[in-house]
């Protein structure tokens, strides 16, 4: 009984034993379990937070690859090489640590072309553009230094220019002052001279008009005398008409004899040239002698047999053409010639004034008249300076130019010479006035030759 006691209680401490240890057991199983489940969680909490921050299809990837060798080397995770990367990336790029992608695409969007291609080529090219831009700045520099040069030099020249023309205006004002106080002084000589100049012309005014006075007075007794002077020889010539009227004899009235009659030619001979003033267009009666130069009852002489024009001037002879011949009575040698105006003896009298061209050269001065004057002379005519009744041609050159008015200021000398000239266009209009008032024959200078049949030595 004994050994059954002792055999129960063992079982029983077996079986207490084997309970306390399933209780145990149950109760590690729970503990267990449970720290499964946790470590589960936490497994799957941790797959969510490692997806986060890498997906396990992204670790197989080319980049995540390549960063493991150098995120071993500097003894870092991926994400933290990454993470040191980035950082370092957006220092160099924006400058700022913290900088995201946002803020870089934010700043990329700040810079032209950086939104369409990458920056490495922007900055390349930016690079490019400031080699190019840093080449033509030194271009630039160098042309800027040449033309400061040529800048500087072309300053120096103009201050010596400006210098040369300081000196120059001083100069001419300097010579303006002088021209000013001559000026002044001509201006004063000038004033003083149309004083005095008013004053001898109101002195002559006075005389002339006393004088013009007397010559009125004068003139009217002249004619009263003239009258009665026109009386007495109209009383007279009644009186002694038969003792008075002489008429001239026939060898009185011949001017020439013809010394050549050539038959056929419609020319002859004449014995009268240059040294008897005969001139180119002088006519002449043809009688076969003196006796057919009678006057008839009537007073009239009688037509000549022919006449002749003065068409070659010699000297001691002259050639005329046949103008007129009565048929059947031809010109012979012997025939006499008459012209009722010409008389060889006879000095005519000429006033010659204006320009002239007797030396040919197509100007005409006031010098060349003397020439025409010399000429006159040596023909053997008269000069007259004033247009009186005994001269009996007036010889017109051109009339003399005058020139515009000077200003007011114009210097005395100027002044002088103006009235001078318009002098002498004003005593050339009064001239051709007087002779077409009183009929008196105006010749010009080709006339002139014409009339004496010779022209000015210079020609």
């Amino acid at each position: 009984m004994a050994a059954r006691s002792s055999a129960g209680v063992g079982v029983g401490i077996t079986i207490t034993l084997l309970g306390v240890a399933c209780l145990g057991l149950f109760i590690s199983t729970i503990v267990f379990y449970s720290k499964y489940q946790r470590t589960e969680r936490d497994l799957s909490s941790t797959r969510q937070d490692w997806d986060t921050w890498v997906r396990k299809d992204e670790q197989n990837g080319d980049i995540i690859g390549r960063l493991r060798d150098p995120a071993k080397k500097a003894n870092k995770s991926v994400v933290g090489y990454l993470n040191d990367s980035l950082r370092t990336t957006m220092a160099k790029v924006t400058g700022r640590q913290g900088d995201g992608v946002e803020q870089l695409d934010a700043e990329l969007k700040k810079i032209d072309g950086a939104d369409t291609t990458n920056l490495v080529a922007v900055v390349r090219a930016r690079e490019d553009s400031i080699k190019d831009l840093t080449s033509k700045l030194a271009e630039s520099d160098k042309a800027r230094q040449t033309a400061l040069a040529n800048m500087n030099a072309e300053a120096d020249r103009v201050k010596t220019k400006i210098a040369a023309y300081d000196k120059t205006v001083a100069t001419l004002n300097a010579d303006i002052d002088n021209y000013k106080n001559e000026v002044e002084q001509y201006r004063e000589s000038v004033n003083k001279a149309k004083i005095d100049m008013d004053a001898s012309v109101e002195k002559r005014r006075g005389d002339y008009n006393s004088k013009e006075t007397a010559l009125t007075e004068q003139i009217r007794k002249l004619q009263a005398e003239n009258l009665q002077m026109n009386e007495r020889v109209a009383t007279l010539t009644q009186a002694k008409t038969t003792s008075i009227i002489k008429p001239k004899s026939e060898e009185s009235l011949v001017d020439g004899t013809v010394i050549a009659a050539t038959a056929g030619t419609n020319e002859v001979t004449i014995n009268r040239g240059a040294k008897d003033k005969m001139f180119l267009g002088m006519s002449f009666a043809v009688y076969s002698d003196a006796t057919a130069i009678k006057a008839g009852p009537d007073g009239n002489y009688p037509t000549g047999k022919a006449a002749i024009e003065v068409i070659n001037v010699g000297q001691n002879s002259s050639t005329c053409r046949i103008t007129r011949e009565t048929k059947g009575n031809p010109i012979v040698r012997g025939d006499v010639v008459a012209n009722a105006i010409y008389d060889p003896n006879k000095s005519y009298t000429f006033l010659v004034y204006g320009n002239f061209d007797s030396n040919g050269d197509g100007i005409a001065t006031p010098s060349e008249m003397n020439d025409i004057r010399a000429m006159i002379e040596a023909w053997g005519g008269k000069l007259a300076d004033d247009l009186t009744g005994s001269v009996d041609f007036l010889v017109l050159g051109q009339r003399p130019i005058v020139p515009p008015p000077p200003p007011s200021g114009a210097p005395p000398a100027v002044m002088t010479e103006y009235m001078r000239m318009d002098q002498q266009a004003t005593r050339y209009d009064e001239l051709a006035r007087q002779a077409a008032a009183t009929s008196m024959p105006v010749l010009n200078e080709n006339r002139l030759y014409t009339l004496i049949g010779r022209r000015p030595n210079a020609r």
